[in-house]
């Protein structure tokens, strides 16, 4: 927070009694304690000769203070040529700096500096004391204007069986649609690997298969199935360990339940987790905590399986006096599993890592695991000072902001010294150094607080990395952890076989329109083997529609290496996010209006090459770009192929671009083609991908959606695009899931044949009278795709109905009631030639050729899942 010092006759006393300059590490510290005086005559006069005294301290220290660049060590601070903070740098990056409010901060602008490991502790505690200043700055600005008396304000499961036994229900022979059929080339046809953005890397999902078993997980289950229907295995969770004692407050219900967790284990084939027959008391206060999986990865020999679950964290701070200084602490545990021949799980390894899940990856054997943290500044520096806390009960806001300032000081250290702990190993700073995610900032100092005061380094990425085939029964997982600050609590994940890319928002200040505009910030980890190191960043204005938008490309002659992003800038904050950026009660208005809300737009950067170009070996640098789109247009979908590349823009009609990009400093459009609706995601149906298959929204001429589509482009001819067939369906609430999450996608190929299977869900709607219009419908549609034909193209062959279980809603004797979340997610697999459908509890398996259904799992409906969820 940048706040103005007062000006005039009559400056506010607040700030002369509290401002303080502060020292670096190793530097004594300049007690400017206050006394805290009731009489606010007494308390100006107080501040005025506190002041002089502060000034004459200052300027005795200046000709021995170091520098914003002094490291510090065991032997004291030094000042070299090479400091990456001094102004004698051979770069001296910009800073955010505010030298008025409880304390002054100096913290770097966005620059290659952030990718240069520190020297050493002292060097990054350093930084954390100023993000720790910032942090208390804009807590002590924002209430020290409230007054004495301020705004209120008090501070204070589930077994699973199959329906009919371990075999499941059989349906033989049951007829799921008509076909016209092409079918008898799939009889022998397999796919159940999951979607793979980019060759060689495999994204984790919450099923796998080996092409022998099926591993699903399930809230804290995981389940094994083989290719006939039946359950092999129910893998339960440790259950987490927690009393009564680690809740306060008074429980909405309570429920004792002894040894719960081996009352659960009736199944012969159901295994629990070491520990989890522990005695254990649940009590339930609206939320009991429970292990989720919630993901899991397996080994390319199909022979070890990951999961990584969540909720465990609560263990190290239930019923703790000392809160961990970073949000969800431990909070992700990493279990390793050999998985036996008839597909039974045997527990190897495991241990825990903080933060959540965000994503994760296997690139062979090596697993990497992208988790998300923050740090707990409202516990360790806000609270404490907070106006309504007893200490500063009755306080004019001048005597606030003082005794505010006097108690930051002695949390400041404490926080500082926590987060140093986490994120120091033998002694090397495994966090990246600390950086305000903005490239340049305006001498505006209300509109860079405006910009800013939700802070700088909100969030925390760690990268986890091992090798999960090295293991041995019972060894140490040994994990490789890397570390970045970031501003921004979401952001998307790329992953190629030796990068992750981690994108997250940052701003920039554009000086001729005096105003600040989005950036999207990429942090390069390179990857080697079991480890990754923070290496690379980079910006491109706009924002991202998803980790598609972004692709690394390796030329095969030169080998240089470039990052492609396809991006939008939006100045109408009000967009809707779903393709296009305005309601349509503004399509007249914006008829009339010249100038678009957005740009669209491909950039290629070059990524360094290790020993390269010093200038720049550590930053991405821009060496083409395009742009592309018609007003107001926003992109829909994008997908990258070597040399070409595919994007969709939208706003009432869809733009379909082929472009070249095989000269990264000039990418050119090759060939366009408009056609009503959108194209939400494309994948590739021969092998020189020039045709595509595409999901999207089919649309009228004003960009109001009409129902869900399937499209085939034909880009043979990339100078003249080609829509060669597309089906409709008309329910205007139609939609699949494939659309935001490849892994519900699944295109089987046999020459020029194929067949699309996607999850479709229907909401029919009412009329207006209120009767139904139509059938809902949740499941899978099958669409057969032959390109040997000139028309009818794409056909429907199967719909596999899964609408009447969706979801399980039940009352317990207690009259407790509860939605229950224990569903699959909406996937498919085909083994040799048949489909299984996975979707909320059911699972079936559909013959492609004959089009029936040869058998259907369906998890138990009467398994309660009250207690381990949302009660209400």
């Amino acid at each position: 927070m940048m706040l103005e010092v007062p000006s005039g006759d009559n400056p506010d006393p607040k700030w002369e009694q509290a401002a303080v300059e502060t020292a670096p590490p190793c530097d004594p510290k300049i007690n400017a304690a206050a006394n805290q005086k009731k009489n606010r005559k007494n308390l100006k006069t107080f501040a005025f000769v506190g002041a002089i005294v502060v000034l004459a301290v200052i300027a005795v220290l200046v000709a021995v203070l170091p520098s914003w660049g002094t490291t510090c060590g065991s032997d004291g601070c030094t000042t070299t040529s090479s400091d990456l903070y001094s102004s004698n740098a051979t770069e001296s990056p910009l800073f955010y700096e505010a030298n008025e409010g409880a304390f002054r901060i100096k913290i770097p602008l966005l620059s290659s500096d952030i990718t240069k490991p520190y020297t050493s502790v002292e060097e990054a505690k350093y930084d954390i004391e100023q993000l720790a200043k910032f942090v208390v700055n804009n807590a002590i600005t924002e209430r020290s204007s409230w007054g004495a008396d301020g705004p209120m304000y008090f501070p204070d499961k589930d077994g699973v069986a199959l329906e009919s036994g371990a075999e499941g229900d059989r349906q033989e022979g049951a007829p799921v649609s008509s076909s016209t059929s092409d079918s008898g080339a799939f009889g022998g046809a397999s796919s159940f690997e999951t979607y793979q953005q980019e060759a060689g890397v495999v994204r984790s999902d919450s099923v796998k298969s080996n092409g022998v078993h099926v591993f699903a997980a399930l809230t804290d289950k995981i389940l094994v199935w083989d290719l006939q229907g039946n359950l092999l295995q129910t893998v339960v969770m440790t259950p987490i360990n927690v009393t009564k004692d680690s809740f306060t407050g008074t429980p909405y219900v309570l429920e004792e339940v002894q040894d719960k967790a081996s009352d659960e284990a009736q199944d012969e084939n159901e295994i629990v987790e070491e520990d989890a027959t522990a005695e254990r008391t649940d009590y339930n206060w609206g939320w009991n905590p429970q292990p989720y999986i919630q993901a899991l990865i397996l080994n390319p020999q199909g022979t070890r399986l990951v999961a990584i679950v969540g909720g465990y964290g609560v263990e190290y701070t239930m019923g703790q006096d000392l809160i961990p200084v970073i949000q969800d602490y431990k909070g992700t545990r990493i279990i390793v599993y050999d998985i036996q021949d008839d597909g039974s799980l045997t527990e190897v390894s495991q241990t825990d890592i903080n933060g959540y899940h965000a994503n994760s990856y296997s690139v062979e054997d090596n697993v990497h695991i992208v988790t998300k943290t923050s740090l707990q500044t409202w516990d360790h520096l806000i609270q404490p000072i907070d106006r309504f806390m007893p200490d500063f009960e009755g306080m004019s806001d001048e005597e606030y902001v003082a005794a505010a300032t006097v108690k930051a000081e002695e949390l400041i250290p404490s926080f500082v010294d926590k987060v140093m702990e986490l994120y120091t190993e033998d002694g090397e700073v495994i966090l990246s150094r600390l950086a305000v995610f903005a490239e340049s900032i305006s001498t505006d100092r209300q509109m860079t607080d405006s910009i800013f005061s939700p802070g700088i380094a909100n969030s925390i990425t760690e990268i986890s990395s091992f090798d999960m085939g090295t293991l041995d029964p019972l060894d140490n997982l040994i994990i490789s952890t890397s570390a970045t600050l970031q501003p921004g609590y979401w952001g998307y994940v790329y992953a190629t076989t030796d990068w992750i890319w981690v994108a997250d928002q940052g701003w920039r200040f554009v000086e001729d329109s005096n105003t600040y505009v989005q950036d999207t910030i990429f942090l390069g980890f390179r990857l080697d083997g079991a480890s990754s190191t923070f290496s690379v960043f980079g910006s491109v204005p706009g924002s991202l529609l998803s980790q598609f938008s972004v692709d690394f490309y390796q030329d095969p002659v030169s080998g240089e290496e470039f990052i492609r992003a396809a991006t939008t800038i939006n100045t109408n904050w009000g967009m809707w996010w779903g393709g296009r950026p305005m309601a349509t009660s503004n399509f007249e208005e914006q008829a009339n209006d010249n100038v678009s809300r957005t740009k669209n737009q491909v950039i290629i950067m070059k990524v360094p090459m290790p020993g390269g170009d010093l200038q720049a070996e550590d930053e991405l640098v821009q060496v083409g770009s395009l742009e592309l789109g018609k007003k107001d247009e926003t992109i829909t979908a994008v997908r990258f192929f070597d040399s070409i590349s595919y994007v969709v823009t939208f706003e009432r009609t869809d733009p379909f671009y082929v472009l070249d990009l095989s000269d990264p400093t000039e990418p050119k459009i090759l060939g366009e083609l408009e056609i009503p609706g959108f194209s939400e995601f494309m994948h590739p149906i021969k092998d020189d991908n020039s045709v595509l298959v595409t999901i999207g929204r089919d649309a009228d001429d004003q960009g109001i959606a009409l129902g869900f589509q399937v499209s085939i482009f034909d880009s043979t001819d990339p100078m003249n695009p080609l829509l060669l067939d597309r089906y409709v369906l008309d329910q205007r609430w139609s939609d699949s899931s494939a659309s935001w999450d490849e892994r519900a996608f699944r295109y089987v190929r046999v020459g020029d044949l194929g067949r699309l299977i996607i999850p479709i869900n229907i909401y029919a709607g009412y009329d207006e009278r209120g009767n139904q219009i139509g059938e809902n419908f949740e499941g899978f549609f099958v669409f057969g795709v032959d390109l040997s034909k000139s028309e009818n193209i794409i056909t429907k062959e199967l719909e596999i109905d899964h609408t009447n279980l969706y979801w399980r809603f039940q009352a317990e004797t207690t009259s407790q009631q509860c939605y229950c979340f224990d569903s699959l997610p909406e996937r498919s697999m085909v083994f040799n030639g048949n489909l299984m459908t996975i979707k909320n509890q059911n699972v079936a398996s559909t013959d492609l050729v004959s089009e029936t259904i040869t058998w259907n799992m369906t998890l138990d409906k009467d398994v309660t899942c009250c207690g381990n969820n949302v009660v209400f």
